[in-house]
């Protein structure tokens, strides 16, 4: 009997131990190319893709690989190094901006990834922190919630993909303003006039977790303001 005890915990022991170097090792080499394309076909079977344009190391345990597909669809995959291995938080065959949150809850490592589609010819885009107006009753007291618009102009580079952090301007009001908010963006030509990005659009994806925010096409008509820094 104490032979069986010790053998437990043993046994137990060597699990924790087991545990704690899966949770907290350090995060291995990124994957390689060919590996990135058989891991986002695992998880959208036709995704299909062709080239990863890059791997942008965002921290030692947090990557952004774009990527072009078979389809010559233009794509974004976000991967974290979880529980021993790099794990996919989103894949989408469609390069439309996402905001990827790092750790949820510190604003400032925020990122803003995108992946537009050559066709489309964009040259920069806005993007949008908004909490529309409404009302609150508590109390017998009816509180007016004004509408809330940050923006911010993004110049996109040569080359079709690009990562950026959140404006430093936008992070106080953000630490405040954390409900019924959402994100949009607005696409514009080298003429400075606003454009609908067709190819961008186009494509499926997957996604795992919380740790991302949609980033929605607006409309002009949807805007109040003009667009800030």
């Amino acid at each position: 009997m104490r032979q069986k005890k010790l053998l437990f915990a043993i046994l137990g022991i060597v699990i924790g131990i087991g545990i704690i170097l899966i949770y907290f090792s350090k995060p291995a080499p990124f994957l390689t190319h060919q590996q990135l394309v058989k891991q986002i076909n695992e998880n959208i079977p036709d995704a299909n893709p062709e080239t990863i344009q890059d791997t942008i190391f965002i921290d030692d345990s947090h990557v952004f690989a774009p990527f072009i597909t078979e389809k010559n669809e233009y794509g974004i995959s976000l991967w974290e190094w979880q529980h021993g291995s790099w794990a996919p938080i989103r894949i989408t065959t469609s390069g439309e901006p996402t905001v990827w949150k790092i750790k949820h809850n510190n604003l400032s490592t925020y990122r803003i990834v995108w992946n537009y589609h050559p066709k489309d010819q964009i040259q920069s885009f806005a993007i949008f922190y908004i909490r529309e107006r409404g009302f609150s009753s508590s109390s017998n007291k009816e509180i007016y919630l004004p509408r809330i618009e940050l923006s911010h102009n993004i110049t996109v580079d040569e080359g079709s993909y690009g990562l950026r952090e959140i404006p430093e301007f936008w992070l106080p009001i953000m630490d405040g303003v954390k409900e019924n908010i959402s994100y949009g963006f607005m696409t514009y030509n080298a003429d400075d006039h606003i454009i609908f990005p067709e190819e961008t659009l186009h494509g499926i994806g997957y996604s795992y977790g919380e740790n991302y925010e949609d980033v929605r096409l607006l409309d002009e008509n949807e805007i109040d303001g003009v667009v800030g820094e």
